[in-house]
């Protein structure tokens, strides 16, 4: 049996290699390396010595995030976080305008916006779908409900991470 450190290292190692795929192009170019997307660090030992340093390493179900999607895997643009907060920082939820898990319903003039939060063990399962005639309706019901389904700690970077896309799509 593995002991916790080695399990830890094996997934390093997994995470730096896939980003190297990744940024070399070998996998997803047209999301990473064709856009400029690149990998900082010198070496896997860079990037461990960083990677676990940062607040949250390893907690279950935290994920490695970039902050920014446009800029590379480097030092100061890396974090762990949810899964839930991950799906928040994408390029679709930045293209098309809308808020996280807001989505736009073709057809319906009363309610053109939607809110779909899925289970967070089973992605397939949705527990809420609801129509909303304005977007901060749909953004206020969102959080409202984030906060009934997730424990503290994570509804607040729900919270925050939200208020970050919001001030950002205000600039």
């Amino acid at each position: 049996m593995l002991d916790k450190k080695t399990i830890k290292i094996l997934k390093l190692y997994r995470t730096y290699d896939s980003i190297n795929d990744r940024c070399s192009g070998r996998r997803d170019s047209h999301n990473y390396c064709d856009r400029g997307i690149k990998n900082r660090f010198k070496d896997l030992e860079d990037f461990a010595a960083y990677v676990l340093n940062l607040p949250n390493a390893f907690e279950p179900g935290f994920t490695l995030d970039r902050i920014n999607n446009n800029k590379g895997y480097q030092k100061g643009n890396l974090r762990w976080v949810p899964a839930i907060i991950q799906s928040l920082n994408t390029r679709a939820v930045q293209i098309k305008k809308t808020l996280p898990f807001v989505s736009t319903t073709q057809g319906s003039k009363l309610n053109p916006f939607r809110v779909k939060i899925r289970d967070r063990k089973n992605r397939n399962r949705v527990l809420v779908t609801k129509g909303f005639s304005t977007e901060l309706q749909a953004f206020k019901y969102a959080l409202k409900m984030y906060k009934k389904l997730y424990p503290k700690k994570i509804y607040e970077m729900i919270k925050s991470e939200c208020n970050r896309i919001k001030r950002q799509k205000g600039k």
